[in-house]
């Protein structure tokens, strides 16, 4: 038996199918990204506070050294609180990206910035540590 649209009455159309199954993956992708962000958050928060925690421990300890700091080190020094903006916008950004490219290719994109926000990190620490690496290499 035919209905108005043409269709048989009890087969479900296409069209509708798909319509139907949209607003469940959009509330999916929605709920992985939400989960996803609150696991980043800390690391955002951790950007942030960094230069305001670790900076001036470091800052104190290789003024008592005396010295020339090496550039990186130097530079960070001089940025002081604006590192962690620097730093909390680049990791906003970089899960904006993988958001968007989630959203276009792989739910499971959602999780990358945890590993590529330990990336950003890694040049940070590696100018912290720079100065004490170069004292290393004169103690005999």
């Amino acid at each position: 038996m035919l209905d108005q649209t043409g269709d048989v009455g009890g087969a479900p159309r296409p069209d509708v199918v798909d319509s139907a199954l949209e607003p469940v993956e959009h509330k999916k992708f929605r709920v992985v990204a939400v989960v996803a962000a609150v696991l980043f958050a800390p690391q955002v928060v951790a950007s942030v506070l960094l230069p305001l925690t670790v900076f001036p421990t470091f800052k104190s300890m290789f003024d008592s050294m005396g010295g020339v700091l090496p550039p990186a080190t130097a530079i960070l020094f001089q940025l002081g609180p604006w590192a962690g903006l620097i730093m909390a916008v680049i990791d906003c950004l970089v899960f904006w990206l993988f958001y968007r490219l989630a959203r276009k290719y792989w739910i499971g994109l959602l999780f990358a910035p945890l590993f590529a926000g330990g990336l950003l990190t890694a040049p940070v620490i590696w100018a912290l540590y720079q100065p004490m690496f170069e004292v290393i290499t004169l103690v005999k």
